[in-house]
């Protein structure tokens, strides 16, 4: 099995790549015509490259990138925080999508209220502490899972995106402890409600900041950026900026309905256009 060296010279095993390439990353051509500039997005399991290597013409030397194969097209991969757990496995994502010819990763480091880098205004994922739930919240890993991430992919020449989850800010059955500094710990009143008051349950999936609270908008202004100032992140890339529509209507906060009566002069109920519109300028709104 071939293998290649990670910037630590350490030996990474690598499984061959086939070629040609499937159609879903292959180079376009006459048949498969894109025009120059075109940004094609592929959700591709990055796990998956993990363990998939270049092989022959596929393979890319030191100091050779993704983008001397592909000119003005750029081919974006989403890789999840579920696709890595090691900094060899970001490595070696990372040379396997360039080798894919892929020009751009958005490499997710916030999932829902917790960080895969050191921040001083989100605690660190669990999922990278080999802790289950919300024990692991705030267990430093030992490794910055964003910068080798940039390292690595700038190595091979590829743009990397810090990709994060704007307004989940948490998921799972058990609250994090207090100490933590989690926000379903430390404000459970930024969280979204019901229009019964009740505040949005996790259980499996995730619960949801309110962006029409003020400190929820300037929390995430300064949690982005200071991901900006501290990492030089070709893009950020932001995902879930809206409501979540699957579990029923929320933002019925007392102050997000004062404020509605305030421009409305009505209850969301009897002004349902106009509440729809509210909602909407809230996702939007500047911090």
């Amino acid at each position: 099995m071939p293998d290649y060296p990670d910037s630590h010279g350490r030996r990474l095993p690598l499984m061959p790549l086939p070629h040609p390439l499937p159609r879903f990353i292959r180079t376009p051509g006459p048949t498969h015509p894109l025009r120059p500039g075109t940004v094609l997005c592929l959700a591709a399991l990055a796990g998956l490259l993990a363990a998939m290597p270049a092989r022959g013409q596929n393979s890319l030397a030191l100091g050779q990138t993704a983008l001397d194969h592909t000119g003005a097209f750029r081919r974006c991969l989403w890789v999840t925080r579920w696709d890595y757990a090691s900094p060899e496995d970001v490595a070696r994502i990372c040379y396997n999508a360039a080798s894919a010819r892929f020009t751009d990763i958005l490499f997710q480091v916030r999932g829902a209220g917790t960080v895969f880098y050191p921040s001083a205004v989100e605690p660190w994922a669990g999922e990278l502490s080999g802790r289950s739930g919300a024990a692991g919240v705030g267990w430093d890993p030992g490794w910055d899972p964003l910068a080798t991430a940039l390292r690595e992919g700038h190595r091979w020449g590829l743009r990397v995106h810090a990709y994060l989850n704007v307004l989940p800010g948490w998921s799972g059955g058990d609250a994090p402890a207090r100490s933590s500094g989690q926000l379903y710990a430390a404000h459970r009143d930024w969280f979204m409600v019901d229009s019964r008051g009740r505040t949005m349950r996790p259980g499996d999936w995730y619960t949801f900041l309110d962006p029409a609270l003020p400190e929820v908008r300037a929390h995430l202004a300064r949690l982005f950026g200071d991901l900006a100032r501290r990492y030089p992140v070709d893009g950020v890339h932001l995902d879930y900026i809206r409501y979540p529509h699957e579990k029923g209507s929320f933002s019925y906060q007392p102050r997000v309905l004062d404020a509605f009566r305030r421009l409305f002069g009505g209850k969301p109920d009897r002004l349902p256009n106009e509440w729809m519109e509210f909602r909407r300028s809230q996702v939007t709104a500047a911090p």
